[in-house]
């Protein structure tokens, strides 16, 4: 879950593939993740702004909780993170 999915074996491949298909909401929060993980190399600052702003409101409408307050934090963090882009 935590591996980029490039870097997993095939048989890790598998088993979470097996995990997601299994659990919807994993599956959910896992997407999520590795949208974000897109973030953090945008070819503008631009972009990554637009990228971030589309990931913090998809977040808040999943209707999932705790995705819904990871996205509130990062909104609270935002000039933080675009000044690392």
């Amino acid at each position: 879950m935590l591996s980029n999915p490039d870097k997993l074996t095939d048989k890790k491949a598998n088993k979470l593939k097996q995990a997601l298909d299994a659990n919807q909401p994993l599956a959910k929060v896992y997407y999520f993740k590795e949208k974000l993980r897109i973030l953090w190399s945008p070819a503008t600052k631009e972009k990554g702004l637009i990228w971030f702003e589309d990931w913090v409101e998809q977040a808040k409408d999943s209707r999932m909780a705790l995705l819904e307050s990871f996205a509130n934090t990062l909104t609270r963090h935002k000039t933080g993170i675009l000044a690392y882009l």
